[in-house]
């Protein structure tokens, strides 16, 4: 089974399940970044899914919100390593639904188990702001 990851907003992500015969259930989630692993693990226990079950991890790797996107290509890539299964990212510039994603390429392909992480991809420069100097009364 492989689970599918999709935070391309910085409150909503999209969950996706796939098994052998293709797309089973997908679910999106009001969600703040703090609560996307819980969310994540609601999910599966709603689709009475166990985290050994998961063979492959896809993420949706941007563009979207900068915030939304790193948490969810680090979570893809942490559930990835932990397991030693395969990770696999792919953009979605025109943000379809991830039931629409799938079987679309890379994630139509034949996963192999040498996919090392996925990589997030911005559609901007980050607006990083300076750093404030301390002020001492």
């Amino acid at each position: 089974m492989r689970l599918l990851l999709c935070a391309q907003d910085i409150h909503s992500l999209e969950v996706g399940l796939v098994g052998a015969d293709g797309w089973k259930s997908g679910r999106r989630f009001t969600t703040r970044p703090e609560e996307v692993l819980a969310r994540v693990e609601e999910f599966l226990d709603t689709e009475g899914t166990s985290w050994k079950e998961i063979d492959g991890v896809g993420v949706v790797t941007g563009p979207g919100s900068f915030t939304s996107t790193r948490i969810a290509v680090t979570l893809a890539n942490g559930i990835a390593f932990a397991r030693s299964i395969p990770v696999k990212g792919m953009e979605n510039p025109k943000r379809k639904e991830l039931r629409d994603l799938y079987g679309t390429d890379p994630w139509a392909e034949p996963w192999k188990g040498d996919a090392s992480f996925a990589v997030p991809v911005y559609d901007r420069p980050p607006h990083i702001t300076p750093r404030r100097q301390p002020t001492f009364v």
